[in-house]
């Protein structure tokens, strides 16, 4: 008989004791989701800077290099007139590119100048295109 209460007893405590912890597990769930509703909400007041539809893109404008030589660039700006954080894109696989158009397109509705030029000697840009140059200085530097 007394092994049956001792059992009894104990069978109580662990039942309170899972109860407890089932409360505390619940307590913290809501009071997560009750922190999360409130933190979205404020996410969502903030002001975010909305996307620029209007651009400026000026084709083919050329930047004059210290030994003489002409780059060509298409400078994509957002419309209204101001300084921008910029970008500057080289490369030698040509402006006119599938998807570059786009990709700077964005970047200007989002706030950035954007300068995408020819190197030496590529397409529009004057020049001799030398592929490797800056890595022969480097390996011929002690």
């Amino acid at each position: 008989m007394r092994n049956s209460i001792l059992f009894s007893e104990t069978m109580r405590c662990c039942s309170s004791a899972v109860a407890d912890k089932r409360a505390v597990f619940f307590i913290k769930s809501f009071l997560l989701l009750l922190t999360s509703v409130v933190l979205f909400s404020f996410v969502q007041e903030a002001e975010i800077e909305p996307v620029q539809n209007i651009i400026r893109i000026e084709r083919h404008k050329e930047i004059p290099m210290r030994d003489g030589v002409k780059l060509y660039a298409d400078v994509y700006l957002p419309a209204k007139p101001g300084k921008y954080p910029t970008i500057v894109v080289r490369t030698p696989y040509g402006l006119q590119r599938d998807g570059v158009h786009q990709t700077m397109v964005k970047y200007a509705q989002h706030g950035y100048a954007v300068v995408l030029a020819d190197v030496r000697g590529r397409y529009e840009s004057e020049g001799k295109w030398e592929p490797f140059r800056m890595r022969l200085r480097m390996d011929l530097t002690p």
